[in-house]
């Protein structure tokens, strides 16, 4: 695997994307109209709780597309139709994963600019200062998706198995709200 190999699947990416630009309005808009009611709610109880909200879903956002992103990569490449371009190339397995992995630490940062800033302009503050700490999760994420992505070439499909874990890592990262800014009749039991 070289360094120019894995380059050039990133700049490969990033011509595709480049070519279908409202892919990047779909980017910058999707995330805030997904996000939106539950971050405003939260923030309508607490504003802090309203910036755990928006933290942990960025986050989320971030395991989503490193969980669910390599793992179709290929299934990516024949939707576009670049598969057998790339299946013919000089390009090991390895090195187009790295290079499609690298490309989505570009997409998962812009996203979350964006989303950090019309979140900020509705009053709702999670703070451009956490963005390195996303991109830093980002390669810990980018890291841990390649052993899905193998996975997946060798069993082929494992979707479930990939969801169940999802599920467990998301129950059990201890990313939680206050429980003071829940509403009294979600909190009573937890007294």
């Amino acid at each position: 695997m070289s360094l120019r190999k894995v380059l050039t699947i990133a700049k490969k990416e990033f011509r595709v994307q480049r070519r279908y630009r409202v892919v990047w309005l779909n980017f910058a808009l999707t995330p805030f109209f997904i996000l939106a009611p539950w971050v405003l709610t939260a923030k309508f109880l607490s504003p802090s709780f309203g910036e755990s909200v928006l933290v942990g879903s960025i986050m989320w956002y971030w395991l989503n597309q490193y969980f669910f992103g390599l793992q179709e990569a290929f299934e990516d490449e024949r939707e576009e139709g670049t598969l057998v371009s790339v299946a013919l190339s000089p390009v090991s397995l390895l090195s187009f994963l790295v290079g499609k992995g690298l490309w989505m630490i570009v997409e998962c940062s812009y996203i979350t600019v964006v989303t950090i800033t019309i979140f900020k302009l509705a009053g709702v503050s999670a703070g451009f200062k956490l963005i390195p700490l996303y991109i830093a999760s980002g390669f810990y994420m980018f890291a841990f998706s390649l052993l899905w992505a193998g996975l997946v070439l060798r069993f082929r499909r494992i979707g479930g198995v990939n969801l169940l874990t999802q599920g467990a890592l998301a129950v059990t990262s201890g990313v939680t709200a206050d429980i003071r800014a829940y509403p009294g009749s979600l909190k009573g039991w937890h007294i």
